[in-house]
């Protein structure tokens, strides 16, 4: 006792300077009528966002940096899907 807990209180202190940990409880029941009605359902775009439409100056990151090698992802649950 004398030893054991401040060497946990010493790993305990330095897993907590070290790492940030997140602890959440995700357990969400929704029916499936209401995730239903709250689908918008989606027209076709028209083209806005095909490749060839859109000009090489508005974006000239891939000239600067190169090509993306990863994406970065906002972390949003996805739960009514």
């Amino acid at each position: 006792l004398k030893f054991g807990l401040p060497l946990v209180f010493i790993i305990g202190y330095t897993v907590l300077y070290l790492y940030e940990p997140h602890v959440s409880i995700g357990l969400v029941f929704h029916q499936r009528a209401w995730i239903q009605r709250e689908i918008l359902p989606l027209s076709p775009l028209a083209g806005c966002f095909e490749p060839e439409r859109i000009s090489p100056l508005y974006n000239i990151s891939d000239a600067v940096y190169g090509r993306k090698r990863f994406e970065v992802q906002a972390g949003v649950p996805m739960r009514m899907g």
